[in-house]
């Protein structure tokens, strides 16, 4: 059995689909207490070793693992961030997977990042990260800009993924995903009348098939008010979203009589309690923008639309994880699927070469 360490794992969007195409996690580093509680309450994690700071590693207190994972710090190249690069303490993290790779040498990894990464000083910062894991001599390296809406989920997310494996099994081996996935693929996880499966409306956080409109809203000067994603796929989950909810993925849903709030409104009846709600200066009191009641994605749906079950949720629920910290979470997450895709074509490289740690 082939086994991974889960670096900066957040709340384990590596591992679940690491182990859905056959690898055992030996274990996992991350800082975040929030992540750690949930990822220590959903998976059985007794036999596994944990550490809270990636910078703090001792390379030989590490197992020995096959494939080492990690999403790192994606704030230093972030679009939505100063892009300082490795001029911000946090990308020099970057530093630390290349430590673990050069003193651990295990025979894969899995590299991810933002698509800012590709843009950050001119992509001289990329650049640098791919010579330095070419640098350490016995790994052939390939990225991709994948985008989750073409591995099952209805959610535009583009990402950078870096993998690596031996060089003595030549190059070219894990990009492009054509196996119906990646460009090629299909855009599954929505119902035949075209709007996202994993967006639902919820009350008590029991799911309803009342559905809706997917979009963003926008509450700058540009571009004021509920904006609709074609095709419904929800706009990129973000793990911090401004006081205004700008930019946030939210969903509309139509109300007969938006002067009369709590009145039964299409069979259902609203009460203040009832929808997750946040102030936004293009809504009125009610909530209410253009006819429509606007809302933002619960928690269960942000963790769907990163293609997570749903019992994580809950679990998070029953130890008192917060909804504030559920959306960060959901935001910082690799999508599942994708990285199911990439961890699967590993796996059967791996049984190719007929070679075992």
């Amino acid at each position: 059995m082939l086994k991974v360490f889960d670096l900066f794992s957040g709340c384990g969007g590596f591992r679940i689909g690491c182990e859905k195409a056959g690898f055992k996690v030996a274990g996992f580093c991350e800082i975040d207490k929030y992540a750690v509680k949930l990822y220590n309450a959903y998976f059985s994690t007794a036999d596994e070793v944990y550490f809270n700071d990636a910078a703090k590693i001792i390379s030989r207190n590490l197992p020995d693992f096959s494939l080492l994972t990690a999403g790192f710090p994606c704030q230093p190249f972030s679009l939505a961030g100063k892009r300082r690069g490795f001029s911000d303490t946090r990308g020099t993290l970057f530093f630390d997977v290349l430590r673990i790779l050069s003193d651990k040498k295990p025979r894969y990894f899995i590299l991810e990042n933002v698509k800012g990464l590709l843009i950050d000083d001119n992509r001289r910062t990329f650049k640098v990260i791919i010579e330095k894991l070419t640098g350490l001599g016995h790994y052939s390296v390939e990225w991709a800009l994948l985008n989750s809406k073409y591995f099952n989920v209805p959610q535009n997310r583009e990402r950078v993924f870096i993998v690596g494996y031996p060089r003595a099994y030549g190059i070219g081996k894990i990009f492009p995903l054509t196996e119906g996935t990646g460009n090629t693929g299909k855009i599954a996880g929505k119902r035949k009348d075209g709007i996202s499966s994993a967006v639902t409306t919820k009350v008590d956080r029991t799911e309803s098939t009342y559905i809706v409109e997917s979009g963003t809203m926008r509450t700058h000067n540009d571009g004021r008010g509920f904006r609709k994603m074609s095709d419904n796929i929800s706009h990129c989950l973000n793990a911090r979203a401004r006081e205004d909810g700008s930019g946030q993925a939210v969903v509309s849903i139509p109300v007969l009589t938006p002067q009369r709030k709590n009145k039964r409104q299409n069979g259902r009846r609203f009460k203040d309690n009832e929808e997750d709600m946040f102030t936004l200066t293009t809504q009125d009191r009610h909530g209410i923008f253009n006819g429509k009641r606007i809302r933002r994605l619960t928690p269960l749906e942000c963790f769907r639309l990163q293609g997570f079950p749903d019992d994580i949720v809950k679990t998070a629920y029953d130890i008192g994880i917060s909804d504030a910290q559920l959306y960060k979470m959901a935001g910082n997450s690799v999508t599942v699927s994708v990285v199911y895709e990439i961890a699967k074509k590993i796996m059967k490289l791996h049984r190719e070469f007929k070679s075992e740690v």
